[in-house]
C-alpha cells in the first residue's frame, strides 16, 4: 500500500512559489482560545461522533522543482480527544528500575570507571598547562572563551578530587541513577550508564524540563552487522500474523510497554534487515538476519498522540526557546529477542484541560525556561519529504516544517494543523 505523503495544503503551495512572507508562518497559539473552544465542543463520551473525514486522501501538484504528492489512509480516532497539559521529564526512578530488571536479563551490568585521585591530579596538571599556554593562533575562539572553558573544567576536577577514591572500584549497577553536574542547566542531572559484553542500558533525566531526557537499550550483535532502516518495508499487522518473527516481537513489545506502565500502542511496523552496503566501512553483504522495527505512540484517554522518530533537534537562530522534539518510542526485535529500545523526549501528562484526530503537543505561552505545554487535537500528516533542489529545500526547511532525507525510510511528521484554531504547528519547536 502506498503510504507516501509529501506535503499538502494551499498554504505550502504559497511557501514554495512566493517570496518570504512579511508575517511569520508559524505564529504563537492563543491557548485561552483553544481551551475555550475545546470546552465549547465538549460532549459526553456516549454522544461523541468522530468528525467526517475520507477513508483515503489523495492530492498531486507540481510546480517546477516543488512537487506535492499525497496518497494516504486517513486515521480518525473513535474517542473524544482531550486537551491536556504535559511536561518534558525524564524517567522516574521506579520506572527505570523496572526496565533495568527486564532488559538486563539477570546479567550483571557494570557502571563506568571512576577516576582515582592520581588520575584527577594528572588531569589537573594537564589542564593547568593548557591554561598557561593559551589558545593556538588559529583557534576559533577568544582567549577569554578559552580560559573560561578550562577554568570550569579545573573547578569540576578539583571538586571531584575531594571525594575521589585511591583505586577505582568494580561497580555493578542495580539501575539506580547517578548524580552528575550539568553545566548547561546549572544543576545536577541524573544519569545511568551500565554495560557488559552483551548489552548496555543508559538513561538521562535533567533537573529542569529538558528535551535531552532519554532512555536507551542495546543488545550487542557481536560479529554481525547492525540492523538498518535503509531497506525498511512498511508492513501491516494483518500481513504478518503467521510470521514467527511478528509473534515473537509482539510478545517482547507488550512486555516492555507493560513494564513502562504508561499507555502506549503500536503505531507502525517495519521489516528491516542487516544487509551491508559498504557506505560506512566498505563491508558489503546480503541480508543474513531480519528484525521487526516497532514504533509506538502514547495514548491519552484512549486517544493517540503524535510521534516522530526521524529528526535531530534543530534550533532556530532567531529563537531563544529550547527545541522540543516530539516524543518517540521505537523497539527493534529479532528472532533472539529485543535488540534495542530508544525512548526520547518523553513527557508526563499533568492534567486534562478539556475535551475534543491525533494529539499534538504545543508549548505553554511565554515559558522559555522549561518544556511544558498542552496536548491538543490536531491533524498530523506523516510521510516522506525528498530533496530535489537544494535552494528550494533550504527555503522549505527554514520555515520550521520538518523534512526527511533520501536515506531515511519511515514515518515522520511533515505537517501538523491545529484542529482547534486551524494554525500550523511546528512539531520541533512546539508552537
Amino acid at each position: 500500500m502506498k503510504r507516501t505523503l509529501v506535503f499538502l495544503l494551499a498554504l505550502l503551495l504559497l511557501i514554495g512559489c512566493q517570496k518570504t512572507p512579511e508575517q511569520p508562518l508559524i505564529v504563537p497559539k492563543d491557548q485561552e482560545l483553544m481551551l475555550e473552544k475545546a470546552a465549547a465542543t465538549q460532549a459526553p463520551a456516549e454522544a461523541y461522533a468522530p468528525p467526517a473525514a475520507p477513508e483515503r486522501w489523495a492530492f498531486d501538484h507540481g510546480d517546477g522543482n516543488f512537487v506535492i504528492h499525497a496518497d494516504a489512509d486517513v486515521a480518525v480516532p473513535d474517542v473524544p480527544l482531550p486537551t491536556v497539559w504535559v511536561r518534558a521529564e525524564g524517567l522516574p526512578q521506579e520506572t527505570l528500575y523496572r526496565l533495568f530488571r527486564l532488559l538486563s536479563q539477570g546479567e550483571e551490568l557494570k557502571l563506568p570507571h571512576v577516576q582515582t585521585r592520581a588520575e584527577i591530579e594528572e588531569s589537573i596538571r594537564a589542564y593547568t598547562e593548557l591554561l598557561e599556554q593559551g589558545p593556538d593562533q588559529d583557534a576559533d575562539m577568544s582567549k577569554e572563551e578559552y580560559d573560561e572553558g578550562l577554568l570550569q573544567e579545573l573547578e569540576y576536577l578539583k571538586e571531584a578530587y575531594k571525594t575521589a577514591p585511591e583505586t577505582s572500584p568494580d561497580r555493578v549497577s542495580d539501575g539506580t541513577y547517578e548524580v552528575q553536574k550539568s553545566g548547561k542547566t546549572g544543576g545536577d542531572m541524573l544519569v545511568l550508564s551500565a554495560s557488559n559484553l552483551n548489552r548496555e542500558i543508559s538513561a538521562r533525566a535533567f533537573p529542569q524540563a529538558d528535551e535531552r531526557s532519554s532512555f536507551a537499550y542495546y543488545r550487542h550483535l557481536r560479529g554481525r552487522s547492525d540492523y538498518s532502516m535503509a531497506n525498511a518495508r512498511r508492513m501491516e499487522a494483518a500481513a504478518l500474523q503467521d510470521d514467527p518473527l511478528y509473534q515473537k516481537a509482539m510478545g517482547e513489545v507488550e512486555a516492555v510497554l507493560e513494564t513502562i506502565g504508561d499507555p502506549f500502542e503500536v503505531a507502525a511496523l517495519y521489516l528491516i534487515d542487516d544487509a551491508a552496503y559498504g557506505n560506512v566501512d566498505g563491508i558489503v553483504h546480503d541480508a543474513e538476519h531480519r528484525a521487526l522495527c516497532v514504533d509506538c505512540h502514547r495514548l491519552v484517554n484512549g486517544a493517540p498522540a503524535a510521534y516522530d522518530v526521524s529528526g535531530a533537534a534543530r534550533k532556530d537562530p532567531k529563537s531563544y526557546a529550547i527545541p522540543w522534539p516530539v516524543e518517540s518510542l521505537r523497539l527493534v526485535v529479532d528472532e533472539e529477542g529485543i535488540v534495542s529500545v530508544s525512548w526520547k523526549n518523553m513527557v508526563t501528562v499533568l492534567e486534562t484541560a478539556h475535551v475534543r484526530l491525533e494529539l499534538m503537543r504545543i508549548r505553554e505561552q511565554n515559558n522559555t525556561g522549561e518544556l511544558k505545554g498542552l496536548l491538543v487535537p490536531a491533524w498530523v500528516f506523516y510521510g516522506t519529504a525528498v530533496e530535489t533542489d537544494r535552494e528550494d529545500w533550504q527555503s522549505y526547511d527554514s520555515y520550521g516544517l520538518r523534512g526527511g532525507y533520501d536515506y531515511y525510510r519511515g514515518d515522520e511528521i511533515l505537517l501538523c494543523l491545529n484542529a482547534v484554531d486551524g494554525s500550523v504547528i511546528d512539531p520541533l519547536l512546539g508552537y
